[in-house]
């Protein structure tokens, strides 16, 4: 059977009520859904909440981390300054030793050099003296050979006048033997 016919003011409130109960429903529906999503945005803050919790133990551990490295630099910067500090105390030692070295055997050297020079010039002198010797016996020779050259060129020229006077001599002895011979 059908309902009885209502009347429109009946139909109107029914559709009022119908429309508020779905509206309500709505209503509803969409505070259930917001209050899920509320819900959910509130995990995921949780989550992310822990997330920069974790993050801030990282960053923590980083900076700790960081500390050490610093102070590993540090120990290492300082060790390295003392070694660079002994390398120039060793190298400053070095050269010192180096310099004193040298200028002994610069020493040694130089008073070597001057004993080898002083028997050089003693040997110098000793031939000096030997060919002053010689020089002086040449030069006598050669006063002596000059003299004798002279003097044997007037003998000869004497010797050579006297054969030439022997010669007519003899060439006038023999014209007068042959005059007397014939």
């Amino acid at each position: 059977m059908a309902p009885p016919p209502q009347s429109k003011v009946e139909d109107e409130d029914d559709m009022e009520n119908g429309d508020v109960r779905r509206l309500e429903a709505a209503i509803t529906g969409a505070k259930e859904n917001l209050q899920g999503q509320i819900t959910n945005l509130q995990g995921q803050i949780a989550d992310m909440q822990g997330q920069i919790a974790d993050m801030q133990g990282q960053i923590g551990n980083m900076q700790g981390q960081v500390a050490d490295v610093k102070g590993q630099i540090a120990e290492v910067k300082e060790n390295l300054q003392g070694q660079i500090a002994d390398v120039r105390t060793n190298l400053e030692r070095l050269i010192v030793d180096f310099k004193d070295s040298l200028e002994r055997e610069i020493s040694i050297l130089e008073r070597e050099m001057r004993e080898g020079f002083q028997a050089i010039a003693g040997r110098f002198d000793a031939q000096s003296a030997r060919l002053e010797r010689q020089g002086g016996l040449i030069q006598v020779g050669s006063r002596w050979s000059a003299r004798i050259t002279q003097w044997s060129e007037k003998v000869d020229t004497s010797i050579e006048r006297e054969e030439r006077a022997i010669a007519l001599m003899q060439e006038n002895l023999r014209r007068l033997e042959n005059r007397l011979d014939k």
